[in-house]
C-alpha cells in the first residue's frame, strides 16, 4: 500500500509541473503535430544563472505546469551542447534563457527573453502569441516594406529579443547608399552601428573613425570608447576559441593589426596590444612574457588599472624567480603611490572612478 500511494503521489507531482520531455528536436516537432499543440523551446546554457532561478522555481509552479502541458510540447535544449548550437544559429538565440513557440513546421510563433515570475510567464508567453508583433513586422519586411520609420521600429523589436543577426542584417539594409556624416547625423543609426558589433575591417566603420579624426568635435567621450572597444574588440579575433577554452593565438597577426592600428594613428594602439597579448599569455601559462608586459603596463597610468590587476595576482600566484617577485613588488608599489596621488585629487566622493580606485587599491596593497 505505501509502495503504491508513493508511486501515486510521483505521478501526481511530475503532473503538476511544466512537463519537459527528453526528445530530439524534430521529435518536438511531430510531437507537436500529433497533439496539435505548439512546440515550446527553453533555450539554456549550464552557467546561466536566470535559467537554473526559472527551472528550480518557476517551472515547477503546478498552476503554471497545468497551463503549460495543456498547449504545448515543452523541451529544454542546452545552447552549448548537441542540437543546441545549430539551434541557436537557426533561430539567432542570443542571450540566455530564450523562450521560443514554433509550430509543427518549426516556424515562429513567439519569443520572450529573461526570467520572472510563474504567474507573469503564462501571461507574457499567451501574449506573445497572440499578439505576434515580431512576426507581423517579418512579414512586412519579408515582403519588402523599407521606409525609414518601419526599419527603426522592426530594428527596436528584434533587438528587445536579442536578435542580433536578424537586426545586422537589417541594419545593413537601412545604411544602405548612406555616408559615415549621415550615419553620425543621426542617432538611432549611431547607436544600431556600435550595437550590431562592427568588425574593425568593416569599411563603413573606417570612415567613420577616419571622420572621429578630422571631426573630433562631432563626436562624445562615449562615442569615442565606442570606437576604441571595435578596435579592441578586432585584436581579440586573433584569439581563437573552442566554446569557452582557449585553443590558439595567431601572434604574428596580431603584430601586424598593432603595426596598422599605429599607422593609423589609433590612440589605444597600446592599451590593445597590452590587453590581448597579456590575456593570451595568462591563458596559456606563459608567465615569462606575461611578467614584462605587466611590469610596462604597471608604470604607465593610461593603462586602466582594471586591466592590470588580475594579471598582476596571477603572476604573484605563479612566479617563484626571488628576482622576479621583487621587481613586481616595486613596480607594484609605484602604481599604488600613483593611485593614492590619484584618489587624493579625485574629490567626486561618489564616482564610478573613484569607487574603482579605492577597489583597486586594496587589491594591490594586499
Amino acid at each position: 500500500f505505501s509502495l503504491t500511494l508513493c508511486l501515486a503521489l510521483a505521478g501526481l507531482a511530475a503532473s503538476a509541473q511544466t512537463n519537459f520531455r527528453e526528445i530530439s528536436f524534430d521529435e518536438g516537432l511531430k510531437a507537436a503535430k500529433a497533439e496539435n499543440k505548439l512546440l515550446f523551446v527553453d533555450c539554456y546554457t549550464s552557467w546561466c544563472g536566470p535559467c537554473k532561478m526559472m527551472a528550480n522555481t518557476v517551472f515547477p509552479d503546478s498552476t503554471l505546469g497545468a497551463w503549460m502541458n495543456s498547449k504545448f510540447v515543452c523541451m529544454k535544449i542546452d545552447m552549448e551542447k548537441g542540437e543546441g548550437p545549430e539551434l541557436m544559429k537557426r533561430y539567432d538565440v542570443n542571450a540566455f534563457p530564450t523562450f521560443l513557440v514554433l509550430n509543427h513546421e518549426g516556424k515562429l510563433q513567439g519569443r520572450t527573453v529573461g526570467g520572472m515570475s510563474a504567474d507573469k510567464f503564462s501571461h507574457v508567453i499567451d501574449s506573445v502569441i497572440n499578439n505576434n508583433k515580431l512576426a507581423a513586422m517579418t512579414a512586412e519586411y519579408d515582403g519588402g516594406r523599407r521606409d525609414a520609420d518601419f526599419l527603426k521600429d522592426y530594428m527596436d523589436e528584434l533587438k528587445s529579443q536579442y536578435m542580433m543577426s536578424a537586426y545586422g542584417k537589417v541594419l545593413k539594409t537601412a545604411l544602405a547608399g548612406k555616408t559615415a556624416a549621415d550615419v553620425v547625423a543621426d542617432k538611432f543609426y549611431m547607436d544600431a552601428f556600435f550595437d550590431a558589433h562592427p568588425q574593425s575591417d568593416d569599411k563603413m566603420f573606417r570612415d567613420i573613425y577616419s571622420l572621429s579624426v578630422s571631426q573630433p568635435d562631432k563626436f562624445t567621450k562615449d562615442l569615442a570608447a565606442k570606437i576604441n572597444g571595435v578596435w579592441s574588440e578586432g585584436g581579440f579575433r586573433y584569439i581563437k576559441f573552442d566554446g569557452h577554452d582557449v585553443k590558439d593565438f595567431d601572434e604574428a597577426g596580431f603584430d601586424r593589426y598593432v603595426d596598422t592600428l599605429r599607422q593609423m594613428k589609433v590612440s589605444c594602439a597600446d592599451d590593445v596590444a597590452y590587453r590581448v597579448k597579456a590575456y593570451a599569455y595568462s591563458e596559456f601559462k606563459k608567465y615569462d612574457k606575461l611578467f614584462p608586459l605587466v611590469v610596462d603596463a604597471l608604470g604607465n597610468t593610461d593603462v586602466e588599472d582594471y586591466y592590470v590587476g588580475g594579471f598582476v595576482d596571477t603572476l604573484a600566484k605563479n612566479i617563484t624567480d626571488k628576482k622576479q617577485r621583487k621587481t613586481l613588488l616595486k613596480a607594484v608599489e609605484k602604481r599604488v603611490a600613483a593611485l593614492k596621488a590619484d584618489l587624493a585629487a579625485n574629490t567626486d566622493e561618489k564616482s564610478r572612478k573613484k569607487t574603482q580606485q579605492e577597489w583597486m587599491l586594496k587589491e594591490y596593497e594586499k
